[in-house]
């Protein structure tokens, strides 16, 4: 294998082969190949791959009509452990994958903070906060000093800014 595949991008890449190995036979097809490389390792993985980059690396593994690729044979493909991209590409989709994970995190931490503000107010006070901490095995002193150490501009409740704050130290 070209490269060394660490953990975080063996498990993405088990589950962007999963997603297109449509039959479930552990093998991918030709066809469900170009749509693994020309959608999900250009968004999933963070890599804008041109057909003729597709094209080359289909020949270059001899990949021809009919054939199926393997797991592993997929590792050796991706972007991340072929020499067919440069320096450049993986930079960029390194840059492209950390911007996809903290907007997902951001969508995450506002769909909590909409769970948690239960009169829809735009804010967690005491009592939502307490909800919220008490489920979690926390004591009212406890709970107290959190509100109390992340409310910055003191007015008794938590907008979203110091909410991220407070889920970061409570989780």
């Amino acid at each position: 294998m070209a490269g060394i595949v660490d953990a975080a991008t063996l498990k993405r890449s088990e589950k962007v082969f999963k997603v297109f190995d449509l039959n479930d036979d552990k093998m991918i097809s030709n066809e469900e190949l170009a749509v693994v490389f020309l959608s999900a390792a250009s968004h999933r993985m963070g890599y804008r791959i041109k057909t003729e980059q597709l094209e080359a690396l289909v020949q270059k593994f001899k990949l021809g009509t009919g054939a199926e690729i393997s797991f592993q044979d997929f590792l050796k493909v991706i972007p991340g452990n072929t020499t067919d991209f440069t320096v450049e590409d993986h930079r960029k989709a390194s840059v492209r994958n950390k911007f996809s994970e903290a907007e997902e995190n951001k969508t995450y931490l506002r769909g909590i903070f909409n769970q948690y503000d239960a009169d829809g107010n735009g804010f967690i006070d005491h009592n939502e906060a307490t909800t919220i901490l008490k489920s979690f095995g926390f004591e009212e002193k406890e709970i107290d000093k959190l509100i109390k150490d992340h409310d910055t501009n003191n007015d008794g409740k938590l907008d979203y800014e110091e909410f991220i704050s407070f889920w970061g130290h409570t989780h």
